[in-house]
């Protein structure tokens, strides 16, 4: 019997996660492999870091493996083993000629590939070719050099060509306008790098899912997904990589979550408690004015028992300036108030002591680290010395945190989860910065927006009604519970005035859900708690002729920690409770304890 095996070693001098695979590999030890060249690491590192840490919070078994690699192994051996592999940008873009053919035989039996953006464009001394390595499997080359030159690359806009493609690629409704194109936080449509590509004569047009539109208003195909041979191909032309270190982490989750788990589907840990959807709810409380309406929103409901929200509030006596008297006075006159949302939730820290004035100290680059470290715990000490727990949440206020200053003061404060306007409609994740990891410790939690809204008041200046916003606020719901994902939706409790029947009945939607047990409405902290334990989970698959092993272990335990097993290739297990997600897997929950064992029959 032959393994697919990853192995998960947490080291004090590198980012938690680092792979490692065997050169004894015999084809089936790792469903997924990460191609890249070893000579292009120097110039994109960080491209291929970001696409370790997706995998990693994802739930992906993987491995990294050079071209050689694979030219030293039977295609049609591991095509048959029904291996992916991704060739990702920046690190892949000079390949062996031989792995054209290679490619072909691989898929041809079975295999599977992703190609983003410029892998595969150069040949091996790092010149650019006249077609792609990979052109031919993918329908699309995706280097035209001798035809633009220094213009084989530009900016546009990503735009799903219908709703069905859209739902293959799980971007958020929010994320999105009416015509499709991707949208972002206060950005409207986002402008991504493209290659200038030319579809082959044999690439149909079921096949391209979405486009990339230049600025100069050229079409080129911007997410592909086919069939060649046994095998299937996905061609993003979006580098996922250069972007999620960039922090934008939604563009490489959503297409290796199509391809991975929708087209491949492979096995995969299920990055979310007893694998089901998650709402974060995070209230902000900024000032005095919060003094008349937290008694409002109990009388109205909009804070209810049963649903757990994250309330983070800035604690100081002053809003502007000190002096003003402006503030909430968390340990003063606001004092009984805070005692009085204690029963809602969580308490986290909204900035630091004065709402508008920290949030103009960061943004005219007056507070550094040091100083924001300073008034973060300032801010936590007088939040602690009403609640009598640590506070361990955050959210910057008007948005503004400076990266990576503030998450690494954040850090040093013991923070461990934050509300963050980067990597908008992601889930939570360890974000990226200009191309490095900010903290392997300290989680974000990305905003949801509505276009370029994403509070109740930004979508009020835009004119959006009642029904828009509980359309948008519904969607997110159906989103996080179909995906099984967790996603944080922010909002002030004065602004509730503004679409008050739209909170409403989100809340009471949000009440329905929980208590179906469809959806978890928790704080940040359980969460961070919950992906914290998961990403120090060992696990090994075994692939035998008639049978599936699948053994886990973690120091923490695996306490609703799920794996997900294609269902129509094994069946279910007898001895435990599981069930038909109705997506095409059987979510099988591990044991409370350290280590586990599952075995599955083949159907």
């Amino acid at each position: 019997m032959t393994r697919w095996k990853i192995v998960f070693l947490a080291a004090a001098a590198a980012v938690f996660g680092a792979i490692f695979y065997s050169e004894n590999f015999r084809g089936r030890e790792y469903p997924v492999l990460l191609v890249y060249n070893p000579s292009e690491v120097k110039d994109y590192g960080h491209v291929l870091s970001a696409y370790e840490h997706v995998l990693q919070e994802m739930g992906v078994p993987f491995a990294k493996v050079k071209p050689s690699f694979l030219l030293s192994r039977d295609p049609h051996k591991l095509g048959r083993h029904g291996l992916t592999l991704i060739f990702p940008d920046g690190c892949a873009q000079s390949v062996p000629d031989g792995l054209r053919t290679w490619t072909e035989f691989f898929l041809n039996d079975g295999g599977s590939i992703a190609v983003v953006y410029d892998a595969g464009v150069k040949d091996p001394k790092g010149k650019f070719r006249k077609s792609g390595v990979f052109s031919e499997v993918m329908g699309v080359n995706n280097i035209l050099y001798e035809e633009n030159l220094e213009n084989s690359y530009t900016y546009g806009h990503l735009k799903f060509r219908n709703p069905g493609a859209l739902r293959t690629f799980p971007f958020p409704f929010g994320k999105t306008d009416k015509e499709l194109f991707v949208t972002g936080y206060a950005y409207g449509r986002l402008s991504y790098p493209l290659a200038r590509s030319k579809a082959l004569p044999d690439l149909s047009a079921s096949e391209i899912y979405a486009d990339m539109v230049a600025g100069d208003g050229k079409v080129y195909p911007g997410a592909v997904i086919r069939r060649y041979g046994k095998g299937k191909v996905m061609f993003a032309n979006l580098p996922l990589g250069r972007l999620k270190s960039f922090s934008d982490d939604l563009p490489a989750k959503a297409f290796l979550q199509a391809f991975l788990y929708k087209v491949v589907r492979i096995p995969h840990l299920v990055n979310s408690p007893k694998a089901k959807g998650g709402i974060v709810f995070n209230w902000h409380i900024d000032s005095s004015v919060e003094w008349r309406t937290i008694p409002l929103a109990i009388k109205n409901r909009y804070l209810r028992p049963g649903i757990r929200y994250s309330i983070h509030v800035t604690a100081g006596e002053f809003r502007d300036k000190p002096g003003d008297g402006l503030g909430f006075d968390a340990c003063g006159k606001g004092r009984p108030l805070l005692q009085e949302l204690m029963k809602y939730g969580l308490i986290g820290s909204h900035g630091g002591w004065g709402h508008n004035w920290f949030a103009e100290k960061q943004a005219t680059g007056e507070f550094k680290e040091l100083q924001i470290l300073a008034q973060v715990k300032r801010n936590s000490r007088c939040l602690s010395s009403v609640t009598g727990y640590p506070i361990t949440e955050y959210s910057a206020p008007d948005g503004v945190h400076p990266q990576p200053d503030a998450t690494r003061a954040l850090e040093k404060a013991g923070i461990l989860s934050y509300y963050y306007t980067g990597d908008t409609g992601s889930g939570p994740n360890r974000t990226f910065i200009s191309g490095g990891l900010v903290s392997d410790t300290v989680f974000a939690f990305p905003v949801m927006p509505y276009g370029k809204s994403a509070s109740l008041y930004e979508m009020k200046m835009e004119g959006r009604s009642e029904e828009d916003v509980f359309a948008w606020l519904k969607s997110i719901v159906a989103y996080a519970r179909e995906n099984r994902s967790v996603r944080l939706i922010y909002s002030h409790l004065y602004d509730t005035e503004r679409y008050p029947a739209a909170m409403k009945r989100f809340i009471d939607l949000l009440e329905r859900e929980q208590k179906a047990g469809r959806l978890a409405v928790e704080p940040m902290s359980y969460f961070t708690a919950f992906y914290a334990r998961f990403l120090k989970t060992s696990y090994s698959f075994s692939f035998g002729s008639t049978r599936l092993s699948m053994e886990f272990s973690n120091p923490e335990g695996l306490t609703d920690i799920y794996v997900a097993v294609p269902s129509d290739r094994y069946r279910k297990p007898g001895n435990r409770e599981s069930f038909d997600g109705g997506d095409g897997y059987v979510y099988i929950p591990l044991e409370k304890k350290n280590e586990d064992l599952i075995v599955l029959e083949s159907d």
